[in-house]
């Protein structure tokens, strides 16, 4: 991509994508996907079953699982309104019927930019686990929610109960 900016700006922050994988049958099997993007890397594996099966027209909702790892990834380069910051951390997800389960990791990056958002707030580590089920207007729980700073750590659960609302 020869011209990669923040979406809001009607760009794509990637400048280079390179997937290898197969196809065979129902079933996709991206055995490595890496990306230069939003200032960073990314690298993504995982597997699809149910691919172009009879009757289907989208991705499914179960038979997936996937990780993703992101290093010194710069949120303002992927909308400029966003602040500053260069963070790594790890994905994992997988579609169990009527739910996403994930594990997701955060921590800031050792090289930051000189206006870093994580500059004053000093997060060392966040992580957080849970489950996504009945889709826009069902429940996010999370089992596990964790924040970390050099003098304080922050543990605890939470569950939201999302509602959809339909506009006219």
């Amino acid at each position: 991509n020869a011209l990669p900016g923040p979406l809001d700006r009607q760009r794509l922050p990637v400048q280079r994508l390179q997937i290898d994988g197969v196809l065979e049958a129902s079933r996709l099997n991206v055995t490595r996907l890496e990306a230069d993007a939003a200032g960073g890397h990314v690298t993504l594996q995982g597997h699809w079953v149910g691919i172009g099966t009879a009757n289907t027209t989208s991705l499914p909702t179960t038979g997936w699982q996937g990780t993703v790892t992101v290093s010194q990834i710069n949120p303002a380069t992927v909308h400029s309104q966003v602040a500053p910051a260069m963070l790594d951390g790890k994905l994992v997800a997988r579609a169990e019927p009527g739910a996403i389960v994930f594990d997701a990791q955060l921590q800031p990056a050792a090289r930051q930019p000189a206006n870093s958002a994580l500059q004053g707030l000093q997060l060392t580590s966040a992580h957080v686990q849970g489950r996504w089920h009945g889709g826009l207007g069902g429940t996010l729980q999370l089992q596990a929610l964790q924040a970390s700073t050099p003098d304080a750590r922050l543990d605890g659960q939470l569950d939201i109960e999302l509602t959809s609302r339909a506009t006219r």
